[in-house]
C-alpha cells in the first residue's frame, strides 16, 4: 500500500498534472483536492487537457476517482469535463468517480460574480483568478451560502445538488471512509495537490495567497486521511517558477519570457500571460522544510536546457545536465527522481532517475 501526496514548490503550474499522468498507471485511487481556480494541463494521446476538477488520472481507464470533503466544484465544469472526455476518448468516468456530499458548492453567479473574475477588485489587487473560490471558502466559514448573509443559513454542499447529479450517474460518499478503508486494504492511492506551498494562506507572503494552505498536512485534512497512511511526498518544482499575471506578488529576479527564448505562458484559468523568474532556490528549500519530500520532481528542464526537450531517458540527458541535477540535488539535499522534458506528440515527457 502507498499514499503518495503530489505537493507543488513554488506558486503553482509546476506540473503536478505531468507527474500525475506519469504516475497514474501504478495508482488505483486518484484523489483531487483544491478548487476549480487552479487547473492542471496534460497531453493525453495528443490532445491538451486542462483538468480543473478531475484528476489527471483519469486516464488509467481502471483507477477510481475521488473529489473529497475539503474540495470545492464548479458543478457545470465537473459535468463539461466529464462529458468532454467521454465524447474525445470514449471514458465513462462517471462509473468510477465518488463524490463526497460535503464538498463545497462554487456558485457562478453568487460566488464568480461577487468576486468579478479577472476584472473584479481581488484580481487587481493580489492577482485572484477572480473565480469565486475564496468567497465561497468564506461563506463557509460563517456557515452561509454567501458572505454577508446572516449566520447559519443553508450551506452550498455538494448534498444540495446530489440528487440532480445521481439521477445523471454520478455517484455519493463518505471519501473519507472510503479512502480510510483502501488505505487498509492497501490499495494505493495519489493525492494531486493544488498550487503551490508559495501561495499557503498560512505560510505564504500575505496577502498575495490563496484562501487555503497549499502544503501535505492540509491535503490530508482535505482527503481525511490521518498523516500516518501518508507513504511518500513528491514536491513539484520548475525551472523557472511563475506567478499569475497583474499584481500577484513577490517574486525572486523577475524576468521577461524573451530571456528563457520561448513563447510566454498563459494561465489555465484566465488566460493571461504568466509572470516568469528565475530559479528560487530559498523557495523550493522552504516548501521542503513545510513537505519534508521523499523526492523532487524537476519540470521544465528544457526551459534551462533546450537540447533535452523530450527526451524520455536517463542516457538523453547531457552531461551538463545532469550535472546541473546533481548539484541542485545536493545543495537541496534532497533526491531528485522526476524530470520533465517538455511535450512529445503524445504526451509532456518525464524522465525517472
Amino acid at each position: 500500500m502507498s499514499v503518495v501526496a503530489l505537493v507543488g514548490a513554488q506558486y503553482g503550474s509546476e506540473g503536478k498534472g505531468t507527474i500525475a499522468y506519469e504516475l497514474a498507471p501504478e495508482f488505483d485511487i486518484h484523489v483531487r483536492v483544491g478548487g476549480p481556480n487552479a487547473g492542471h494541463t496534460i497531453r493525453h494521446e495528443g490532445h491538451d487537457w486542462k483538468m480543473r476538477s478531475i484528476p489527471c488520472g483519469w486516464v488509467n481507464p481502471d483507477a477510481f476517482l475521488v473529489i473529497g470533503a475539503g474540495a470545492l466544484v464548479d458543478v457545470d465544469l465537473l459535468q463539461d469535463e466529464v462529458l468532454a472526455i467521454g465524447q474525445k476518448t470514449g471514458m465513462e468516468l462517471r462509473r468510477r468517480l465518488l463524490l463526497d456530499p460535503k464538498a463545497l458548492v462554487v456558485d457562478p453567479v453568487r460566488h464568480h460574480q461577487f468576486e468579478g473574475d479577472i476584472h473584479g477588485e481581488a484580481h487587481r489587487l493580489i492577482g485572484s483568478t477572480g473565480h469565486g473560490v475564496g468567497p465561497a471558502r468564506m461563506a463557509h466559514m460563517a456557515r452561509t451560502t454567501f458572505p454577508g448573509q446572516a449566520a447559519w443559513s443553508k450551506i452550498n454542499h455538494l448534498s444540495e445538488y446530489q440528487q440532480v447529479l445521481e439521477n445523471r450517474g454520478y455517484h455519493f460518499d463518505d471519501t473519507a471512509a472510503y479512502l480510510q478503508g483502501a488505505a487498509s486494504d492497501e490499495r494505493d492511492i495519489l493525492i494531486e495537490g493544488t498550487q503551490g506551498s508559495g501561495l499557503s494562506l498560512v505560510h505564504g507572503p500575505w496577502p498575495y495567497v490563496t484562501s487555503c494552505d497549499t502544503n501535505v498536512a492540509q491535503m490530508l485534512v482535505d482527503t481525511g486521511l490521518p498523516p500516518g497512511a501518508l507513504t511518500e511526498t513528491i514536491l513539484v518544482a520548475r525551472t523557472y517558477p511563475i506567478r499569475v499575471a497583474g499584481h500577484s506578488g513577490p517574486m525572486f529576479k523577475e524576468i521577461d519570457w524573451g530571456a528563457i527564448g520561448v513563447e510566454p505562458e498563459r494561465t489555465t484559468v484566465t488566460d493571461k500571460i504568466r509572470r516568469v523568474g528565475m530559479w528560487d532556490e530559498d523557495l523550493v528549500k522552504r516548501a521542503i522544510a513545510f513537505n519534508q519530500p521523499c523526492s523532487l520532481a524537476i519540470t521544465f528542464l528544457d526551459y534551462l536546457f533546450p537540447g533535452c526537450q523530450g527526451a524520455r531517458e536517463r542516457h538523453e540527458l547531457s552531461e551538463e545536465e545532469t550535472l546541473w541535477l546533481m548539484e541542485t540535488e545536493e545543495r537541496l539535499d534532497t533526491k531528485i527522481q522526476f524530470v520533465g522534458t517538455g511535450p512529445s506528440a503524445t504526451k509532456f515527457e518525464v524522465v525517472r532517475l
